[in-house]
């Protein structure tokens, strides 16, 4: 079983919520968000994608502020 640590954790949580705020981003820019979701559903929509870059950059943040690099979380 391999180890990593809380960083390499923090990293691969960041990329993952980079990705869906990414993929969020192009359905909203390109309105076919209308092809999933109905148009009463828009607001809730840009709502949680501000919500996505919150959360993502908290991440980053915990990356950033990540003091004890050393200590290892089993997967």
């Amino acid at each position: 079983m391999h180890h990593r640590t809380k960083k390499h954790h923090y990293y691969m949580r960041s990329l993952i919520l980079l990705g869906f705020s990414l993929v969020l981003a192009h359905l909203l820019w390109t309105g076919s968000i209308t092809f999933y979701l109905a148009p009463r559903l828009h607001s809730l929509c840009y709502v949680t994608f501000v919500i996505l870059l919150l959360l993502t950059g908290s991440s980053f943040w915990q990356i950033r502020q990540a003091k004890n690099q050393s200590e290892v979380i089993k997967c």
